[in-house]
């Protein structure tokens, strides 16, 4: 299969090689920046919203913690419900320095939801559909107990969905915009080979050996146009060498004719000279 692709590629016209080439170099390249403007943009907005959780988490716990120290669960618990304006935080627990738990918060739209625990810090993550994190609520670098945070992640899927669509659409924009100058620089290249081939095929089916290829530039196509040229410059000095010297030759031989032709009509004469002077002896000896 790939034998008789190399093969069909041999064979195709340069300029469909060329968009081909730059077709997949392009496709290349691109995909490449997307994935890395993608990457940068999931990195940026996870390590956002992280953020975020962790600034809620660490000023609810400062807000607690006096709270939990004298076990006043509903001071506890109207602090949590203070996280109902925050959208993203799916639910909450404070959990106390022997891993009990004091007190918790539900978003009222996920009535239902699973508490987050100690340990799910290590289980839930970007792929889950939520994150949860962990923050010691200390008072005098003693720790009291343990806020657990868990925030919804689908606003930050939404908006790197968007993101990505939208950074899609730009490479896709650019790519048309650069598509007509792709067009009018392939001829920088394609224009120089046609015209090269185009005099080879006078040279080889009108044997007209002072066909001649602009040249441009002194790169390798340069040189390559260079040479053929003078190929054909060699060409046609042989040529003239060899009819001056075949004009020369028919001289000769007309030369070389006369010569021959003007011998042999002297003879000629001589012979008839002396065939009259011996009639002429045998008649008058006959006499």
């Amino acid at each position: 299969m790939r034998l008789g692709f190399s093969f069909k590629f041999g064979n195709w016209p340069l300029r469909h090689k060329l968009a081909l080439l730059t077709f997949l170099t392009m496709a290349g390249a691109l995909s490449l920046s997307y994935v890395a403007i993608v990457s940068v943009e999931f990195v940026a907005g996870w390590n956002e919203l992280r953020r975020s959780s962790e600034i809620t988490a660490e000023s609810l716990a400062n807000s607690i913690r006096s709270a939990l120290l004298f076990d006043d669960h509903a001071f506890v618990s109207r602090a949590l419900a203070t996280l109902k304006s925050q959208s993203q935080i799916q639910a909450a627990a404070l959990y106390r320095s022997d891993g009990s738990l004091f007190a918790s918060y539900r978003s009222p739209a996920l009535a239902t939801i699973e508490l987050p625990t100690l340990d799910s810090a290590a289980r839930f993550g970007v792929l889950r559909g939520a994150s949860d994190l962990a923050h010691p609520v200390t008072l005098d670098d003693e720790i009291l107990g343990t806020l657990v945070v868990r925030a919804d992640l689908s606003g930050f899927y939404h908006r790197l969905g968007y993101f990505a669509f939208i950074a899609l659409l730009a490479l896709m924009a650019s790519t048309l915009a650069v598509y007509p100058l792709w067009l009018r620089l392939q001829h920088i290249v394609s224009d120089p080979m046609e015209a090269l081939l185009a005099a080879m095929r006078q040279v080889a089916e009108r044997q007209e050996y002072d066909a001649r290829v602009a040249e441009h530039g002194g790169d390798e196509f340069g040189q390559l146009v260079k040479g053929f040229n003078q190929m054909l410059e060699q060409i046609q000095i042989r040529d003239r060498t060899l009819a001056d010297h075949r004009a020369r030759l028919e001289e000769e031989v007309v030369a070389r004719t006369r010569d021959v032709l003007a011998s042999h009509r002297s003879l000629e004469k001589a012979k008839e000279a002396a065939e009259t002077a011996n009639r002429a002896k045998s008649t008058f000896l006959a006499n």
